[in-house]
């Protein structure tokens, strides 16, 4: 870590308190929209502005050349 172990506390403390948080976030979105965590993280995205399939699969991580891209998650979303 730094040199300063105050700053490396507050980091610490920072970290855990996302950590923490993260999955409680995760679970109540998906209960109230009915979604998956997935589909939710690419309309978060398109929300942004409007992107192609390509840059949509790379923003998520999916390959654009596997069949499940995101074109089933637009039929399941509309």
């Amino acid at each position: 870590m730094s040199r300063n172990p105050e700053a490396d506390e507050v980091w610490r403390a920072m970290t855990a308190l996302v950590t923490d948080n993260r999955d409680s976030w995760r679970r109540a979105t998906v209960d109230q929209t009915g979604l998956p965590f997935s589909r939710i993280r690419i309309l978060l995205r398109l929300s942004r502005g409007s992107m192609t399939v390509t840059e949509v699969a790379h923003a998520v991580t999916i390959d654009p050349r596997r069949p499940r891209c995101p074109s089933t998650i637009w039929r399941t979303a509309a």
